[in-house]
């Protein structure tokens, strides 16, 4: 039986495997390889922004961007993590507001903090009130640190009317031996 610590993650520890000189879910149950006993970290959060206010910022940034949703993940026990992390949003508009909102990821670890992955936009041409799904995915496999947060924020919108609220799903999951990392 695989070795699940209970904690808000899920996770199959490698060093488990390595410790107990065998490797659950092996065809043989043989000794381990990094390819045969994975270490994987699965975790997710939610959380939502609004009512937004009206904004015309076409080109602009927002100078303090409202973050929708944060997920954090401890990479510590993995070597080279490759990390996908998906965002799920429902974005609903009143009547009247043809919302153009940008998107962007945060990533912040080591006292740090940079945008990855570029900015990720919806705009919508509806002129009723509605609500909608918006969802983007993007691989990281830049700087390795223990302890990762990505937070999915609204970094630009043109809205002409207050009201559009964003609520929405941040997921990563981080596997061993993926990126170049030392």
């Amino acid at each position: 039986m695989a070795y699940y610590p209970s904690n808000s993650n899920t996770v199959q520890n490698a060093d488990h495997c390595y410790a107990n000189n065998s490797c659950p879910g092996c065809p043989d149950n043989s000794g381990p390889s990094p390819a045969s006993c994975p270490g994987v970290i699965l975790n997710c959060g939610s959380g939502s922004a609004g009512p937004l206010p009206i904004m015309d910022l076409a080109g602009a940034s927002i100078i303090n961007p409202y973050s929708v949703a944060s997920v954090t993940l401890n990479t510590k026990n993995l070597k080279n993590p490759s990390v996908l992390i998906t965002f799920t949003g429902l974005i609903s508009v009143p009547v009247g507001v043809l919302p153009n909102i940008s998107f962007r990821l945060k990533k912040s670890c080591n006292g740090a903090s940079q945008a990855i992955g570029g900015s990720y936009n919806y705009s919508s041409a509806v002129d009723a009130l509605h609500s909608e799904t918006f969802s983007f995915q993007v691989c990281d496999c830049g700087e390795c640190c223990d302890c990762v947060t990505y937070t999915v924020e609204i970094s630009n919108a043109t809205l002409a009317q207050a009201g559009t609220t964003v609520s929405g799903t941040v997921s990563a999951i981080a596997v061993n031996g993926g990126c170049g990392c030392s």
